[in-house]
């Protein structure tokens, strides 16, 4: 939504008390039952993110894209956290308030 994107992350057995971030370039053996998880960067995109449709943003808060939360903090857009559908009236007056910020 026109702000930066995250770089990527590389962790060594998340989710552990071993848990580690590696750095982007590495060699190394993983040792039998080691997990490494990818987050992947987000685009930052071009555009402000409150004139993206707001019917794309429910959808990505439904595919697991973003959080209902973060639909709202960042896009403006107003989702159901359980059923994702959007609340129209909610979504304008969330843009309102965060143009006026």
């Amino acid at each position: 939504g026109g702000g930066a994107a995250r770089p990527a992350k590389y962790i060594l057995n998340p989710d552990t008390a071993e848990a580690r971030e590696l750095p982007s370039k590495i060699t190394f053996q993983l040792a039998p039952g080691d997990v490494v998880s990818v987050q992947t960067p987000g685009g930052g995109g071009t555009a402000a993110a409150l004139e993206r449709d707001p019917e794309r943003v429910a959808a990505d808060a439904a595919q697991g894209k973003i959080s209902a939360e973060r639909a709202r903090a960042v896009y403006g857009v107003v989702v159901d956290p359980l059923s994702y559908a959007l609340d129209a009236a909610a979504t304008a007056a969330a843009r309102a308030a965060l143009r006026s910020s």
